[in-house]
């Protein structure tokens, strides 16, 4: 299933997150704003699966607000690996 993806808005709430992530730290304001400009949107409710296990993402992921879970499932028994934050990637 995919998400629909919307374009970002929110230049002076993203910037801040884009800074802080180290695969974009080298930038200057200039290639910040180039990458925003490319950066779509997209909204996840609490439990839905972003990607699952053996799934290939499609797209780089930076958590902008709230927490992703990295779930294994091993033996149908579900187990938490790790959780991301805000200004967390994913995907990549």
């Amino acid at each position: 299933m995919t998400k629909e993806l919307m374009p970002l808005l929110d230049i002076e709430n993203i910037l801040p997150i884009l800074n802080k992530i180290s695969i974009f730290g080298g930038l200057d304001d200039k290639q910040l704003y180039f990458l925003f400009k490319i950066l779509k949107q997209s909204n996840y409710k609490k439990g839905e699966y972003i990607f699952k296990q053996g799934e290939l993402p499609s797209h780089i992921y930076i958590i902008q607000k709230g927490r992703v879970r990295f779930i294994e499932e091993v033996d149908m028994t579900a187990y938490q690996i790790f959780e991301f934050g805000e200004g967390n990637c994913i995907g990549e």
